[in-house]
């Protein structure tokens, strides 16, 4: 019986699909490859950009060649885009408060409500096929980091399955993975390359039930606590202020001109505080600031761009 795969974002799940298809094949899978130029950068002529694709296509036919196979089923993998570090957590199941946090954030961008809708159903049907994969004695196995997001879930999860006595193996996610220059420092499994997943599935481990029981416990005492934010600490998840990130926010806005773009601003936050914590968080952080007269919106957005598309400017209680 193959195993269930359990991941927490779309963009492991896509990673993960694609490792599964391309191990083992010719290393010629089709995939889409971008090159993008600055407005300050000269375009590059089509013999150029030729030349570049090929560069890349070969680059990565030489790792792939490299990579260890990852055997797997495509079809039975389960993600769970929950958004578990926001809001309230004291429901059981995926809820109508968890529903409310996934609008929220998805509301920043454009047809917000309809992917929060596909999310939540994506979410429902990843958790039925995991409990009743659970019930039945299939195997899971749980891909996993410090991520805040990953790590609140996979809490989240264990607490779920511990009911039905799971057979459980998770593959930890390392602080370092391997580049072709330098070591690099992935914020979750969406940014780990697809020929690496199957070197690090060799890595798993096999959940005790006690352990299942454990991570169990800690997402009750969690759920008692129903904090508005959580966070990972030295490995650890917290009930955290909702403000707990903005002293990060106030350093960057000093580097800032009085008015400024939001994009840029949530820009460098992603950059220089890698924290697990994506641009719609950021951007629900200064919709507080703006609600409390620190900033102010200067223009709207262009129809069809989030909403962080626009210029703001400071206001006296953000100096």
């Amino acid at each position: 019986m193959s195993s269930l795969e359990a991941v927490f974002s779309e963009s492991a799940a896509g990673t993960l699909a694609y490792a599964m298809a391309a191990s083992g094949k010719d290393h010629t899978l089709a995939s889409a490859i971008g090159v993008i130029c600055s407005p300050e950068e000269e375009p590059l002529s089509p013999v150029e950009q030729e030349a570049l694709l090929h560069r890349e296509k070969a680059r990565q036919q030489a790792l792939w060649k490299k990579a260890i196979p990852l055997a797997g089923d495509r079809q039975n993998i389960c993600p769970l885009s929950l958004v578990l570090t926001l809001g309230e957590i004291d429901e059981e199941g995926i809820g109508p408060k968890r529903q409310k946090v996934l609008s929220r954030l998805m509301d920043i961008f454009p047809q917000g409500k309809e992917a929060a809708e596909e999310l939540t159903l994506q979410n429902q049907k990843s958790l039925c096929a995991l409990e009743e994969g659970a019930k039945s004695g299939q195997p899971i196995r749980v891909w996993v980091s410090q991520n805040p997001e990953e790590l609140c879930t996979f809490h989240w999860l264990m607490g779920r399955l511990e009911p039905f006595s799971p057979q459980v193996d998770v593959v930890w996610l390392p602080p370092f993975l391997p580049g072709e220059e330098q070591p690099f420092i992935p914020t979750g499994w969406g940014e780990v390359p697809p020929w690496l997943w199957g070197a690090l599935s060799q890595k798993t481990e096999a959940l005790e039930l006690w352990q299942v029981a454990a991570f169990s416990r800690k997402w009750k005492a969690l759920k008692r606590e129903n904090a508005s934010l959580r966070g990972v600490i030295a490995g650890q998840i917290f009930s955290l202020p909702e403000d707990f990130y903005d002293s990060f926010l106030r350093q960057e806005l000093l580097k800032l001109p009085e008015q400024f773009p939001e994009a840029v601003l949530i820009g460098r936050l992603l950059g220089q505080y890698p924290i697990g914590m994506g641009d719609a968080f950021w951007a629900l952080r200064l919709e507080e600031w703006i609600a409390q007269g620190r900033l102010e919106p200067l223009t709207a957005p262009e129809e069809g761009s989030p909403l962080y598309h626009r210029m703001l400017t400071k206001k006296e209680q953000s100096r």
